[in-house]
């Protein structure tokens, strides 16, 4: 059962059920579905670039890094695979439209 749902997901791409949708408002205000993904990609970072910089990191800086990553709102890494894909962010990522959007 584990085995046929990983299959299931290797094989799927994104899974747009897992994939939050996108609130036209503070931050992704001047979001477009005809946006291309360098727009989401100005603010979100890769998986593998941060893993870069972190073993470029001296030890205490590291710890550090670390530490302020706990309560930090930066925008979630991006994994590398997402960005290999020939879809685009919001193929998985569903744009809300202005009325769906939570205040």
């Amino acid at each position: 059962m584990i085995a046929a749902a990983f299959v299931l997901s290797a094989t799927a791409g994104c899974l747009s059920v897992y994939a939050p949708a996108i609130s036209p408002r503070a931050h992704h205000s001047g979001i477009d579905i005809i946006d291309g993904d360098d727009s989401c990609m100005s603010c979100h970072e890769l998986e593998s670039s941060m893993a870069e910089r972190m073993a470029a990191m001296d030890p205490a800086l590291l710890g550090q890094h670390l530490e302020a990553m706990e309560t930090s709102d930066d925008p979630p890494l991006v994994q590398d695979w997402m960005v290999e894909e020939n879809r685009g962010c919001l193929a998985c990522h569903r744009l809300r439209s202005p009325r769906q959007a939570r205040r």
